[in-house]
C-alpha cells in the first residue's frame, strides 16, 4: 500500500521544530512562519556522503530530516545556515539537494571555507564535508553567500512573523567577519529570532541549546516559547 502523502501544510503557523535525530551527536532546527522555511544545519551524513563520518542508520542521519520535513507536508526551504563547518552539522545537506528541498529560490548562508587547525590536526574532515554540502547545493542552483568572503558583518531580515538576527559575526567590532582557526565552533553562526513586540527573544544556537536540552522533536507555538 502506497504511503499517504502528509496534507498541504497550513500556511500560518509560527512554529520552531527541533528535529529528532534519536540521541545522535547532531542537530537540525527547523524554523517556520507564515508559509516560509528555515533550516538551521541538516544534521550527519549517510553513507551516500561518505567520509570520515558517515552514519549508516538513518535515524541519526540527514535522512531522519529529510523524513521530518515530509511528514510535516514541507516541501521546499527558503532559507538554509550552515552554521559551522563539523559533518554533525553540516553532513545531511547533499540529502536536501538529492530530494527537492533546496533549489535556486533557496538563499545558503555559512561562514566561509577555510581550514582550520582541525582539519590539519584531526581526522575531522572540515572543509571535505563543506565542499560535498556546496557542491549539492550548486548542482540545484541555490543562492550561496559566505559571511566571510563577502565581510557580512551585519545580516538580519523578515521571515513571515519573525525577525532573525545573525550574531557572532563581528564580536571583536573590528570591522571583519571573525575567523577562528583554533576551534571551529568558535566559528558558529548564531541566530536571534524575535516575533513581534516581546521584551525578551530567543537566541537559537544549534551548538548549545539543541544539543544539550532537546533529543526530541519540539514543536511550540512562538508567542508561549518566548515568554
Amino acid at each position: 500500500q502506497a504511503a499517504t502523502e502528509p496534507p498541504e501544510r497550513p500556511k500560518d503557523i509560527d512554529q520552531i521544530h527541533f528535529i529528532s535525530l534519536h540521541g545522535a551527536a547532531s542537530d537540525s532546527t527547523l524554523v517556520e512562519s507564515q508559509g516560509k522555511y528555515m533550516l538551521v544545519d541538516a544534521g550527519n551524513p549517510d553513507a551516500s556522503v561518505g567520509g570520515n563520518y558517515a552514519v549508516e542508520d538513518n535515524r541519526y542521519n540527514g535522512d531522519a530530516v529529510v523524513s521530518y520535513l515530509r511528514s510535516i507536508g514541507v516541501t521546499h526551504l527558503d532559507y538554509l545556515v550552515m552554521t559551522h563547518n563539523h559533518s554533525d552539522h553540516i553532513g545531511g545537506v547533499p540529502l536536501l539537494c538529492k530530494n527537492g528541498f533546496v533549489d535556486s529560490n533557496t538563499t545558503v548562508y555559512y561562514r566561509t571555507n577555510k581550514r582550520t587547525d582541525e582539519d590539519t590536526q584531526t581526522d575531522y574532515q572540515n572543509v571535505e564535508y563543506l565542499t560535498a554540502a556546496l557542491d549539492s547545493l550548486e548542482s540545484v542552483n541555490a543562492n550561496i553567500i559566505s559571511l566571510l568572503d563577502t565581510n557580512t558583518t551585519e545580516l538580519s531580515f523578515d521571515m513571515g512573523n519573525f525577525h532573525i538576527d545573525f550574531r557572532n559575526l563581528d564580536e571583536d567590532h573590528d570591522g571583519k567577519v571573525d575567523f577562528c582557526t583554533e576551534d571551529e565552533n568558535r566559528n558558529s553562526i548564531v541566530l536571534k529570532i524575535t516575533k513581534g513586540d516581546f521584551p525578551r527573544s530567543w537566541p537559537l544556537t544549534s551548538i548549545w541549546l539543541v544539543k544539550k536540552n532537546f533529543w526530541k522533536t519540539v514543536t511550540c507555538q512562538t508567542s508561549t516559547f518566548l515568554n
